[in-house]
């Protein structure tokens, strides 16, 4: 701490972890020691994104996006759809590891007529949803 002065700012570095994890941050100055706890939590599920739109027929590119970067074993995110007949997804996508990312397909059929298919993402209980509308 500069002279003159009671407290001070730093950067404290993390790695990315699988399950919550507190640790102790201690401060010495002579014989007087101050501790604080600091929990590092795991990467949460942030957004899932694509196009709104695509042919039935065709697949459409979406996008997994933590807030953080994936552990050192990745990240596991569970992907539904609610129309499996129109559109597909793999049932699992992992952002590897130290990534924010991951890509997937989503694999289409031509309905018999417009049909709207929202795609969902699953970590750790939170949820994201993209509706898209599969065209005839």
């Amino acid at each position: 701490i500069p002279g003159g002065q009671t407290q001070a700012t730093f950067e404290i570095a993390t790695f990315a972890v699988n399950d919550p994890t507190t640790v102790i941050l201690s401060a010495r100055r002579g014989t007087a020691v101050a501790e604080a706890p600091l929990r590092v939590v795991r990467a949460r599920l942030s957004n899932l994104t694509s196009d709104s739109s695509v042919v039935g027929g065709n697949s459409l590119m979406a996008t997994v996006t933590l807030d953080g970067p994936a552990p050192a074993t990745g990240a596991t995110v569970q992907l539904s759809s609610s129309n499996t007949g129109v559109a597909t997804v793999p049932s699992i996508v992992t952002v590897p590891a130290g990534s924010r990312t991951k890509t997937f397909m989503i694999q289409t059929v031509r309905p018999a007529t417009t049909t709207s298919v929202t795609i969902t993402a699953t970590r750790f209980g939170l949820t994201r949803q993209k509706t898209i509308t599969v065209n005839r």
